[in-house]
């Protein structure tokens, strides 16, 4: 008998414990009439986060770990679930000891939001492994249901559609080098309205590991610029970019009014780290994170790419500033 045990994680997560017999499909679908019913003892349960070093791909991990007496190889595995369409199986040869762990990549499809989304089908993962004496079997092992994890990236992918949906946000091309010693560039973020009529709100902007965002608002000489059309409104008191994935303020920067279809807010970029190991680290150089919101929705948290002249000034701070750190 070989013993294996499947945490699905994005980090870590949750998973049974099944008991694999000789050419058995053990809680799959119909097996052949060799095949006989498997054992299936208690699931266990973990956490589920998806690993930092996954975040830029449509792939979570499965932690498999033999608690057998024999070693046992993972030939293919397969993720499925009713909030992703499933994605074709991924082909391993992954050897695992005795009590060993290994970590497996696993993709996911596209998002099934609203009523795309089957209201069966709970989450598991499909392996076909082989035993030592070059037995194959199958395992179907059920996912915590729901599953955090999938949920979460469920909701935050649905939600980042819909945010789609009702505005286009983007950088526009007109961008300067400013500050003292021109340390940082000056651009507009520009939200236009798609198809919602609700108000549309930036709650929030934020930095990378290289770069500190800083959004001009009301108070400073750079106004956000609406339609001429549009008469401005209400101070509100200027606002300081954070480092990484972190709002400035729950309170909002700057609204895309009902009846406005544009809205534009200065930003000042500044290079805040420029040491060979944080630009060797930056994996998003040019991704700047903020935060929207539309009508009474849940905030929701956005990257959007600059590019074009933006990008090349950019990339002449981050020289400038390598430079100056070099002396």
């Amino acid at each position: 008998m070989l013993a294996v045990v499947l945490v699905v994680c994005c980090g870590l997560a949750a998973v049974g414990f099944v008991r694999l017999g000789r050419g058995r499909d053990v809680a799959a679908a119909p097996s052949s009439a060799a095949s006989s019913a498997a054992s299936v003892e208690p699931a266990l349960f973990v956490d589920v986060e998806k690993p930092r070093y996954l975040v830029a791909e449509r792939m979570v991990e499965v932690i498999v770990v033999n608690k057998g007496a024999s070693p046992v190889r993972v030939e293919q595995i397969q993720l499925f679930g009713r909030l992703f369409k499933a994605q074709p199986p991924i082909a391993k040869d992954t050897l695992l000891q005795p009590d060993e762990r290994k970590d497996l990549k696993v993709g996911y499809g596209r998002v099934r939001c609203r009523r795309q989304a089957p209201t069966s089908s709970e989450p598991f993962v499909r392996l076909r492994v082989r035993a030592s004496d070059g037995n194959q079997s199958r395992a179907r092992l059920a996912l915590p249901s729901p599953s955090p994890t999938l949920q979460r990236l469920h909701d935050t992918e649905c939600g980042l559609l819909a945010l789609r949906e009702a505005v286009q946000v983007r950088y526009g091309p007109g961008w300067t080098r400013a500050g003292r010693g021109y340390r940082d560039a000056r651009g507009r973020l520009v939200l236009r309205r798609r198809a919602s009529r609700e108000p549309i709100v930036l709650t929030g902007v934020g930095g990378n590991v290289i770069f500190t965002v800083t959004a001009h608002v009301d108070d400073s000489p750079q106004r956000p610029q609406r339609d001429p059309q549009r008469p401005q409104r209400g101070p509100q008191r200027p606002q300081r970019g954070l480092q990484r994935p972190q709002r400035v303020s729950q309170r909002a920067l700057a609204i895309l009014r009902p009846g406005d279809e544009r809205l534009t807010v200065p930003v000042a970029v500044a290079a805040s780290r420029c040491d060979a190991h944080a630009v060797a680290d930056s994996k998003k150089t040019f991704l700047l994170p903020l935060w929207l919101r539309v009508g009474a929705a849940e905030e929701q948290y956005l990257e959007v790419e600059v590019t074009g002249r933006g990008r090349r000034l950019l990339t002449d701070v981050i020289s400038d500033c390598v430079a100056a750190e070099q002396g």
